[in-house]
């Protein structure tokens, strides 16, 4: 006779508004569960979490509604799952405090995982293209019953980093959505290896003040391409200059056009960090610097998802010496022919 406590299986539901999501999303297939759908916020169950008492939108979800908009309607697109969540029979004793407590911790686990995977979801999606894309506010349901006893769980997970949607929403063509969803389902940029460059991508995106952003996207670049080994710490506006444009140009006039933009760039951060001046630093220029920076990062991560096939152990720092080695021969040549 087994000794194993028996479990029963929990209904769970997820919801939340993507905020800055346009109809292109409903093309994208997602993993574990999850889906993008559009919805009429009036006629979904969580109503209450996101129109008040007289039928008005609460906060930033009046600005990212899609048509058709009428009186009792108001589309967005949502991220949902309906999942199946196993919970011991032991939280459906009489004891009312303890049954409450171990069916939260049961369920605290499952939306730990949840949430995991949308913040490396939208992650995925920033670093893939331009626009803004955000979730403020995850909501969970969760229902169980065994026998006579039945428990029933309201939970919220607010993103508090959450960065501002007001426009220049998330759109896709359909060759896009066709390529982002290879990348989801193949998990081509879940690299734990470039995680914290990553991140630091993200608050360039999300980040609210323009100086701020600006000063990370920045040092995502220097994380790439300078510091490999102990001589490369001087002269580092030109040498990181150099080397984004090496490795992100196309033909001799972009390559010529990222090195001016970065060393301009990089002179804006300094003024910043060190003369506190940043009127120079725009949200035109902030873009500009992003996409160059998300550009590094998609060509960073083919290569290092070649670099692994052949050698599955190499960590970040040799793999950036094997590039930037390479980037240095570029350089060189283009500073032969009066290029850089």
């Amino acid at each position: 006779m087994s000794n194993e406590i028996p479990t029963i299986q929990t209904s769970a539901t997820l919801f939340a508004i993507v905020l800055g999501g346009t109809d292109s999303l409903l093309n994208i297939h997602l993993n574990n569960g999850f889906k993008f759908e559009k919805i009429n916020i009036f006629d979904s169950p969580f109503k209450d979490k996101y129109v008040n008492a007289s039928g008005q939108l609460l906060g930033d979800y009046c600005f990212c509604q899609l048509p058709p908009s009428s009186e009792n309607q108001a589309h967005f697109i949502c991220l949902t799952k309906n999942d199946n969540v196993p919970c011991s029979i032991m939280a459906f004793t009489l004891n009312e405090m303890h049954s409450l407590n171990l069916f939260s911790a049961t369920m605290d686990e499952w939306k730990k995982l949840q949430e995991k995977y949308i913040r490396e979801l939208l992650s995925i999606m920033r670093l893939f293209k331009e626009g803004n894309i955000e979730i403020s506010n995850v909501f969970y349901r969760f229902d169980g019953r065994y026998r006579v006893n039945g428990l029933h769980l309201n939970s919220e997970c607010q993103h508090a980093d959450k960065g501002e949607v007001f426009d220049n929403f998330y759109e896709l063509t359909d060759s896009e959505a066709a390529e982002l969803n290879q990348i989801i389902a193949n998990n081509v940029y879940c690299l734990d290896i470039l995680k914290n460059v990553i991140d630091k991508f993200e608050v360039g995106c999300k980040e609210f003040r323009n100086e701020l952003a600006f000063k990370e996207l920045i040092t995502v670049g220097e994380t790439l391409f300078l510091n490999y080994n102990s001589h490369d710490n001087a002269a580092k506006k030109v040498k990181l200059a150099n080397r984004l444009a090496a490795w992100i140009g196309k033909n001799d006039l972009e390559v010529k056009s990222i090195h001016d933009d970065m060393v301009t760039y990089y002179e804006y951060r300094s003024d910043d960090t060190h003369e506190s001046t940043n009127d120079a630093i725009t949200a035109t220029n902030r873009k500009k610097l992003r996409e160059y920076m998300r550009a590094a990062l998609k060509k960073y991560i083919a290569q290092i998802n070649i670099e692994k096939q052949s050698n599955p152990t190499c960590d970040f720092h040799f793999i950036r010496q094997k590039i930037v080695s390479n980037i240095i021969n570029d350089v060189s040549d283009y500073q032969s022919r009066g290029i850089l």
